[in-house]
């Protein structure tokens, strides 16, 4: 297909997600704008929760921030896509007969999904002329599954990237269409959702080039292992002193989640710094406070 044909998108977002915002974003500039964008209503993004983390037990602070975070992530959403000049569709159930029916009205030749709380039906999939492409932050086949970019600190790797791939009954299997890699070595959380920020663009360029221009796609996974990662959990954050190393506990300190135990009570660890010590302290002892 010519980039110069009328083409439909629809992107399934979500919203809730800085993966999903991010990619908003970054469409504002591209060929691949969409002219819909799905959105996971506020009871399927409860349902996601449940089933990836189990029952919410947030104090009332903790909920309140919680929602505070959901209604900046509303305000985001609708000022993009005001940006887009599109409409913005949210559904209990992407999955719905109802539902599918109304998306084969606008006959889209792509579907595009980033992050969305649902996994969709081989029936929703069809529904795309051409394809189904999903955005994955990893170098695919490598860190498949949930929390790629987590897993990716937490695992010490010193390379990431982004995926776009066609969505198939598999999750993360499809064939690959465009990649993009970077450097990740001594990243942080925050700083490697950053990265992925600035790759998206890079990203739906090729991506485009693919779709569009008929360009062969751009792989960046050479040597690269599959793995595939459940969604983290508590003890992943954990540090345990007389069990891992030093260099474990810095990557875990890295991935913005590390705790610990100090007198039964728990103690966020915000920064860490690998330092030889002559003095032979048990582990988890407070040698000195500044």
């Amino acid at each position: 297909m010519s980039g110069r044909e009328k083409h439909e998108i629809v992107f399934f977002c979500g919203h809730r997600s800085l993966l999903g915002l991010y990619c908003l974003e970054a469409l504002i500039h591209s060929r691949l704008r969409p002219q819909l964008i799905v959105v996971a209503s506020h009871p399927r993004w409860q349902t996601f929760d449940r089933q990836l983390n189990g029952p919410a037990r947030n104090s009332t602070y903790g909920l309140m921030q919680k929602r505070l975070a959901q209604l900046r992530a509303e305000v985001r959403l609708w000022r993009l896509a005001r940006k887009l000049r599109c409409r913005v569709w949210r559904t209990d159930d992407a999955n719905d007969p109802d539902f599918l029916e109304k998306l084969r009205t606008r006959k889209p030749n792509w579907l595009l999904c980033a992050a969305f709380p649902q996994i969709l039906s081989p029936e929703l999939l069809s529904v795309a002329q051409q394809h189904s492409i999903n955005v994955h932050p990893s170098l695919l086949p490598a860190y498949a599954g949930a929390h790629p970019h987590f897993w990716a600190i937490r695992q010490g790797e010193r390379e990431s990237g982004i995926t776009a791939h066609v969505m198939t009954e598999t999750i993360d299997e499809g064939p690959i269409l465009a990649q993009v890699s970077y450097s990740i070595r001594g990243f942080d959380y925050r700083r490697h959702y950053q990265r992925i920020r600035q790759g998206l663009a890079e990203l739906f360029h090729y991506l485009e080039a693919t779709l569009l221009d008929g360009a062969l796609p751009r792989l960046c996974n050479q040597g690269v292992s599959p793995s595939r990662f459940r969604n983290n959990r508590p003890d992943d954050s954990r540090i345990f002193w007389e069990t891992q190393a030093a260099t474990e506990i810095c990557r875990i300190v890295r991935t913005g989640t590390a705790f610990s135990f100090w007198k039964d009570r728990t103690v966020r660890i915000l920064q860490a710094e690998p330092k030889p010590v002559e003095d032979r302290l048990p582990p988890g002892s407070i040698r000195s406070i500044d």
